[in-house]
Formats: C-alpha cells, sequence, structure tokens
C-alpha cells in the first residue's frame, strides 16, 4: 500500500509562515486524501471558496450553506470548521479513517488560523484605538489642569481684592468708632459693613449665580448686569439650553468682559446673543481702553481649552480697526476707544468617539462570540457559541403569511402551494427537509440569495406567534403581512426577547409601482440585515452569560457593544414606535422617517431632495436634533418620550457630524 505523501497538520502549522497557511494546510490535505480540497467561509451569497487545491481560477459559490454542501453528491467529506465555514473534500472511491481524520485535524487548524488573523486584525484596530485614547487623554489633563489654574487664579484675586479693600474700610470705620462712639460713627461703620456683605454676595454670584443652573447664562448675565454701575442692554437669545459646563463657561467669560467695560459708569453696553452653526455666540459692545484684551488674557485661554474663542477688535481715534486673538495693543494709555468682544463657544463640548477605521457591529459581534467560544467550559456550551457564529453569516429568515401567492410575489416565479410549512433557499437540488420535517425547497431566485423565506400556510394562533422568534426551526427575523396585523400579533413578536420585524405590504413608505410585498421587504428587512443579524446573535449570547458568574468580561463585551450600537438602538426604537410602546402623538411619522423606514441615508431620513447640499444636510439635522431635544426636555414628556428623544437626537448628531 502506498504511504501518503502528506504531513500531519501541526507540522504544516509549525513550519508554514502565516500569510501562507491557509494554502499550505489545504494543500496538504489534499496529498494526504489525493484528491481535491476546498476550504470555503459563509457569505450572503452561501459557501464561497477561499483557497482550494488544485487552484480555482476565480472565487465561487459552491452551496448556500454546510447542510446544502453535505448533501451534494460531488463531496465525498463535508467536515464544518469551527467558526464558520467548512473543509470539502472531492475523492472518487472510498475516504479512509485515517483520511477522515485528516480533513477533522485540518478543519480545526483552519479555524485556529482564521481566529488568530481576526485577533490580530482586532488587536491592531485596539492599538490604534488605544494610542488615539491615549494621546486625548493626555491632552484633557493638560487641559483640565490649566483650566484649574486659572480658575484657581480668578477665584484668589477676586476674594483678594474684597478682603484686602473692603475690610481695610471696615477696619478704619472701627478706628474712627473707638475714637467717638457717637452714633454717626456707628452709622458709617454699619454701612461698610453692609457693602462688605452685598461685595461678597457678588463675588459669590460670580463663583456660582443662582440664576446659571435655573434659567441659564442670559438670565444670569442680566442679573449681573444690574449690580452694575453701566446701563447694558441685551439682545437676541441663545436658543435651548445645552449643558452645564457649556452654560458655565460662556457664562463666566462674557462676565469677566462685562466686569471690566462696565463696572465703571459711561455709555451704554450693548450685549448681542447668538446661535449659528452649532456654537453660542456672545457679542459685548463697549467704549474700553485699547489693553481689554491683555486684560481678558486669561479667560480667552479658558475659552480656548473649552475649544472656543474670545476675539476682540479695538478701533482707535482715527477710526482704524486693530483686531487681535486676545493680545492687546503697546497704548497703555487709559484713552478708551470703541471694543467689539464675541465670545464663541461649541453648544457640545467635545466630539463623540469615532468607531475605530475597518470595524462594524458585525466584527465587534463576531469578537464576543469568538471570546465566548474560547472561554466556554466544555464541548456542549462550546457547541451553542458555534451555533450562535454559524447563523450570523446566514440570510435572515422571512414568515410569509398569505400562502404560495405572496411567495410568488416575492421571488417573481411562480410556487405551486403548499400542504404544510415550506421554506424556501438559495440553490439547486432536490428537496430536503427540516429538522421538524418540512420541505426545503432550493430555487436560484435572485431574492434568495439575501434572505431564507416560509410560506407558513395556516393563519398564526398564539403558539406559533410565541414559538416563531426562539424555537430553532424557526427563529424567524421577519414576518411579512399582505394586510395589516391584528394587534395582538404585532405586540406579541415585537416584544419578545427576539424581536420579530412586522412589515406591512401596505405600509404608507413603499413606492408606488412596485411591488409592495417586495418593497416592504427591502426597506424593513434587507436594508438593516446585518444589524437584525447582530441583534439576534446578541440576545443569544447574553442568554449563555447569564450563566456565567457576575463580574466576567463577557458580560461586559456583550453589553459594551449593545450600548455603542447606534444602530439597534434605531432598530430597537422602531419596534417600540411601531407596537405602541412610545406614543409620540403627531410626530410619529417624523420619528420613523428619522430612523429610516424611508431610506437610510441622509437625504431620505431629513426628508430633503437627492440634490440637497451637504450644508443643507447639517443644517436640517441641526435643526431636526434641537427639535427632539425640545421635546424630549419637555416637562409633559414621558420616561420612554425622553428615551426616544435621546436616540433620536443622537441620529441627527451623527448626521451633522458626517
Amino acid at each position: 500500500m502506498r504511504r501518503s505523501r502528506g504531513r500531519p497538520p501541526h507540522e504544516v502549522v509549525s513550519t508554514a509562515p502565516a500569510p501562507l497557511l491557509v494554502p499550505a494546510l489545504v494543500r496538504n490535505l489534499a496529498e494526504v486524501v489525493r484528491g481535491d480540497i476546498v476550504y470555503c467561509v459563509p457569505t450572503p451569497a452561501g459557501l464561497v471558496a477561499v483557497a482550494a487545491w488544485p487552484p480555482r481560477p476565480r472565487p465561487q459559490a459552491l452551496a448556500a450553506d454546510v447542510a446544502a454542501a453535505a448533501a451534494d453528491p460531488r463531496f465525498a467529506v463535508v467536515e464544518a470548521v469551527p467558526g464558520g465555514g467548512a473543509v470539502l473534500v472531492a475523492k472518487s472511491g472510498r475516504v479512509s479513517p485515517s483520511e477522515l481524520a485528516a480533513v477533522g485535524d485540518t478543519a480545526v487548524w483552519l479555524g485556529v488560523a482564521a481566529r488568530v488573523e481576526r485577533d490580530r486584525a482586532a488587536r491592531d484596530r485596539a492599538a490604534a484605538r488605544t494610542d488615539a485614547v491615549t494621546a486625548e487623554l493626555r491632552t484633557a489633563r493638560a487641559r483640565l489642569a490649566q483650566v484649574r489654574d486659572l480658575e484657581r487664579r480668578r477665584l484668589v484675586a477676586a476674594v483678594t481684592a474684597v478682603t484686602g479693600r473692603e475690610f481695610g474700610d471696615v477696619r478704619a470705620r472701627a478706628g474712627d468708632l473707638r475714637a467717638d462712639l457717637d452714633p454717626a460713627a456707628a452709622e458709617r461703620l454699619r454701612d461698610a459693613l453692609d457693602d462688605l456683605i452685598d461685595t461678597f454676595r457678588t463675588t459669590v454670584r460670580g463663583v456660582h449665580p443662582a440664576m446659571l443652573p435655573d434659567r441659564g447664562p442670559a438670565a444670569a448675565l442680566e442679573e449681573l448686569a444690574a449690580t452694575l454701575a453701566t446701563p447694558v442692554r441685551f439682545a437676541g437669545d441663545l436658543g435651548r439650553r445645552v449643558g452645564w459646563e457649556v452654560e458655565s463657561g460662556l457664562y463666566h467669560a462674557v462676565a469677566a468682559v462685562l466686569n471690566l467695560v462696565a463696572a465703571r459708569g459711561g455709555p451704554p453696553v450693548t450685549v448681542a446673543l447668538s446661535r449659528a452653526d452649532g456654537a453660542l455666540q456672545v457679542r459685548v459692545t463697549a467704549s474700553a481702553r485699547a489693553d481689554l484684551g491683555d486684560a481678558l488674557a486669561d479667560d480667552a485661554e479658558r475659552i480656548a481649552v473649552l475649544g472656543g474663542a474670545l476675539d476682540c477688535a479695538v478701533e482707535d481715534a482715527y477710526a482704524d480697526v486693530v483686531t487681535s486673538r486676545m493680545v492687546g495693543t503697546d497704548d497703555a494709555s487709559a484713552q478708551e476707544f470703541p471694543v467689539t468682544v464675541t465670545v464663541r463657544l461649541p453648544e457640545r463640548l467635545g466630539a463623540p468617539p469615532e468607531q475605530p477605521e475597518g470595524t462594524s457591529l458585525l466584527d465587534a459581534v463576531r469578537g464576543v462570540l469568538e471570546h465566548g467560544w474560547q472561554t466556554a467550559p466544555d464541548q456542549r456550551v462550546r457547541d451553542r457559541w458555534a451555533a450562535i457564529a454559524e447563523r450570523l453569516h446566514h440570510p435572515p429568515r422571512l414568515a410569509v403569511l398569505g400562502g404560495h401567492r405572496a411567495v410568488s410575489a416575492l421571488l417573481g416565479i411562480d410556487v405551486p402551494p403548499a400542504e404544510q410549512p415550506t421554506w424556501y433557499v438559495h440553490g439547486e437540488g432536490d428537496a430536503t427537509t427540516d429538522p421538524a420535517g418540512n420541505p426545503v425547497v432550493r430555487l436560484p431566485a435572485e431574492p434568495l440569495r439575501s434572505l431564507s423565506i416560509v410560506d407558513l400556510t395556516t393563519p398564526l394562533d398564539a403558539a406559533l406567534a410565541a414559538a416563531l422568534p426562539v424555537d430553532p426551526v424557526w427563529a424567524v427575523d421577519a414576518v411579512v403581512c399582505p394586510s395589516p396585523p391584528a394587534p395582538w400579533l404585532r405586540a406579541a413578536l415585537r416584544s419578545a426577547e427576539h424581536r420579530v420585524m412586522v412589515l406591512e405590504a401596505a405600509a404608507p413608505h413603499t413606492v408606488p409601482g412596485r411591488g409592495a410585498l417586495r418593497e416592504a421587504v427591502a426597506r424593513g428587512l434587507l436594508l438593516r440585515a446585518d444589524t437584525v443579524a447582530a441583534r439576534r446573535a446578541l440576545v443569544d449570547a447574553a442568554a449563555l452569560v447569564r450563566a456565567l458568574r457576575d463580574g466576567h468580561s463577557l458580560a461586559w463585551s456583550v453589553e459594551r457593544v449593545r450600548a455603542c450600537a447606534h444602530d439597534l438602538a434605531e432598530l430597537d426604537l422602531m419596534d417600540d414606535i411601531d407596537r405602541g410602546a412610545v406614543l409620540l402623538r403627531d410626530r410619529h411619522g417624523e420619528a420613523l422617517r428619522l430612523l429610516g423606514v424611508h431610506g437610510l441615508d441622509a437625504r431620505s431620513r431629513l426628508d430633503l431632495p437627492s440634490g440637497a447640499s451637504d450644508a443643507r444636510v447639517r443644517s436640517a439635522a441641526r435643526d431636526a436634533a434641537d427639535r427632539w431635544r425640545a421635546a424630549g426636555a419637555h416637562p409633559a414628556a414621558t420616561g420612554s418620550v425622553r428615551a426616544a428623544a435621546e436616540v433620536l437626537v443622537r441620529t441627527c448628531e451623527g448626521i451633522a457630524a458626517r
């Protein structure tokens, strides 16, 4: 008997370089079994070859999935690869037990190689992200230290000035009182003490104005202006309230300007409040000395640290305008000129963290599933993690109400009536059955490349509706109805732990002139197929995580993915609105449009023409964010409305930031 020319897979792994490991394992297995070997990975089009021996001219789909490949007579052996994919063996003649063992070992090593490559890519992305976050942290710490020092100097100067000047006056009055205890001296002392108390109150208001947290910076500035010697006239407004750190930074900067230009009396001071391009702006026009920029240097630095700017324009006696960015003129005389000071601060400090380049929601979910598979305590749990990962690569599953006519309308080809629930999947060959004995029909129809369809044949009752999301036989992601479903059915499917999308052929956002069923499926399910798959995988993963000890790192990983994926938040909100859990009254349609029921592009979400400019898109997104922020802050808003408004505001801010 002639001996095999191949080597054990572990020897190939120990000698082949990492970039060539997969082709080397495949070629070695071909030498062992003396046949054709193909290593396939799952894609929306089916199992696609990524490595083969003998080499294949181009990647092509060889089967719809592993089960279909196992039923294909072209392949003598089909071995699933841990983590997704399969090794296909084409050989004439019998496959010996030793060759079967080599196929199994090679499949395991191919899974390890794929996992190592994914881990290496994830490590590189994490390292890049860590470097970026570390740099941001260093910058933030430096700015924080700078602001802390500037604020300390401001408070020390304010308190020291009061104690030095006012207590000196009180001390002098007390000396007069000791010299002659007449009522006039006592009255003068009382006046001095009253002035001291008022001055301390003013100082405290400067540190933490009572009006600021309750009514915002405009009201707090008006309160401050009432205590100044120079009349101050206000015009305009700042719009809706923003975060405390923004309002406080803006108030203290403008207050510093007013204390310098309006404390000693003189012509009226004008304060213009406005808001534009995502920033708050206050413009102070007054008469002041030409070195006002030097006096405001610390305040300008504080505003710059917060991401804003404080600009000063001084007009000289000959009407020549000298503009400087917080650098005063060399003339230190007491002569005053017309001055305009502009304080501008973004309405949001900092930018939301960006997703590392090259990552996606599915990448993050795959990382969680890989982590779960690696840390599984036994083979039974490891198989459950592998099943979740395998399902992640499959097309979404759609249940159809309405019989074979609805299925025919979706597929674009006629299918015969079915006597029992029947699956339609992409492929060719004879019909098979699922684990429950339901027929599985393989058709080359183009729509089946992106989804699998089951014709339920019978009306839905409560038991079947409860089983559709969770029973492994069904585990559907969406149900399409030719007519509006009953309210109880919509609520049951939408509120299950595995939320099932309920699609209507007569939904108001379908496009006239196209097949209503196909349009409902395309817009409702296929546009969000990756998000739907990720949500199902995370729900299944969370069920496995609950069996782990408290504080397990895997639980944190699952929660982190869910918290950081805004696509999931949008999808959940669509479900809640659809089943009536969130009542937005007359803004129901606007919310659904913003969430993407008419299309996921920015212009469709904002109801803008397809040719609208990017500037118009950003402006519309900011306006929409303002409206939803105000809706969430309304005193009558319920908790569910506030949570929905937060999701919609984040959607608008994401559009505006693109």
